[in-house]
Formats: structure tokens, sequence, C-alpha cells
């Protein structure tokens, strides 16, 4: 299991600049460059959030991504964790319940009236999603650095929506 980062008081910033990308048929093969951006002067605000400005070293181009304090940073790596860890967990409660269940006879007469396919369509969705949800949220939460929203920065100084060839 990976560990999750430490969100500190001062932050590094994790950027990825498209080098090339290669269409054949339907699949897309891109490389990117990698790069750490880190400055004395990247430190998280006291509360709520802040934009930075930043320039790609290797385009160019000048972004905006949007820095979270640390306490509401470290406080929704917390809640993703915690939630996918309670969904995992309540695996523990549907699996048995779904073997249980799915062990007992069905009228043959009537199989659609039975009650008991009803019950297993719901254990069988509670299930699938306990462990879809909980397992993206407690690797999210893992991952989560509380940096968040890249946009380009326009030169008239707006906010691009989308952003094409970088990823934090």
């Amino acid at each position: 299991m990976k560990k999750a980062p430490d969100i500190e008081r001062q932050y590094r910033l994790g950027l990825g600049c498209l080098i090339d990308a290669k269409v054949r048929g339907s699949v897309v093969t891109s490389k990117w460059q990698l790069l750490t951006i880190a400055s004395p002067g990247f430190v998280r605000p006291e509360t709520g959030q802040t934009s930075v400005k930043v320039e790609c070293p290797r385009c160019g181009r000048v972004l905006s991504v949007t820095v979270e304090s640390m306490r509401k940073a470290r406080a929704k790596q917390g809640v993703y964790r915690r939630v996918g860890a309670l969904l995992l967990w309540s695996l523990v409660v549907w699996l048995p319940m779904l073997f249980h269940y799915g062990a007992k006879p069905v009228d043959e007469g009537k199989p659609e009236q039975s009650p008991s396919m009803l019950l297993m369509g719901g254990l069988l969705a509670a299930t699938f999603a306990s462990f879809v949800v909980g397992l993206t949220l407690f690797q999210l939460g893992g991952e989560y650095n509380g940096l968040k929203k890249l946009r380009w920065v326009r030169p008239d100084g707006s906010l691009s929506v989308f952003v094409k060839g970088h990823k934090i």
C-alpha cells in the first residue's frame, strides 16, 4: 500500500507536460515529461485556498494552480481515506449476506415475485457500489495533496476552463 503524501506548509508542484501524442486507429499513445517545481515561495495559505501562477519550464506557458490550506487538504485527505475504508469494511457485512441469501432456493412457479430475488439484487448492488466507490475513495485519499484546478492564464489575465497538454 502506498503511503499517503505528507501535506506540509511548503509544497512542491508535480507538473506533467505533453511531449508527443500518436494515434493509431483507436489507440492513443502519449509521452509526458514530468517536472517537479519547488520554490521557497511555495507556501500554503493559512485558511481557504489561493491561486498561484507558475511557468512551465518545458514549454513556457503560464499556468494557474489552486492551492488549499494545510488544514483543508489534510481534512479532505482524511475524509476520503476514512469513507473509503468504511465502505470497504462494509463488504464484511454485504458478502456473507449475499452468500447466505444466494444459497436459498427460489420458488419455481414465480421466481420474479420471490422476495429473495429483490433482496439479492439490492445486496449485489450494495456490494458492487461498496467495492468500487470504497476502493476509489481510499486510493484518492492516498494521492490527495491539496493542489487542484490547473488552468492556462490567457494574455488578458483570464483563466481557461480546459487545459490540454498539461497535468498535475
